[in-house]
């Protein structure tokens, strides 16, 4: 978590992203831990808050914030 939190990244969005990369490692995608060792997740400037776009029974459309977090 340590080097993503270097990205920019604090609490339970750093540790999401952790998750996922370490996960992603393990199931022998090889982008996981090279992501967290390069940079290559690095935490725009201009990230938007949140905000459901579109709703129905089977899901929602989400706007906003980072494309491997979506706390809701």
């Amino acid at each position: 978590m340590a080097g993503v939190s270097k990205l920019g990244y604090q609490g339970d969005d750093a540790q999401t992203i952790t998750d996922v990369l370490l996960y992603a490692q393990l199931r022998g995608n090889n982008q996981g831990i090279t992501k967290i060792a390069t940079g290559g997740v690095p935490k725009a400037a201009d990230v938007q808050e949140y905000k459901v776009v579109k709703q129905n029974k089977a899901g929602a459309l989400v706007s906003g914030g980072h494309s491997m977090v979506c706390n809701g």
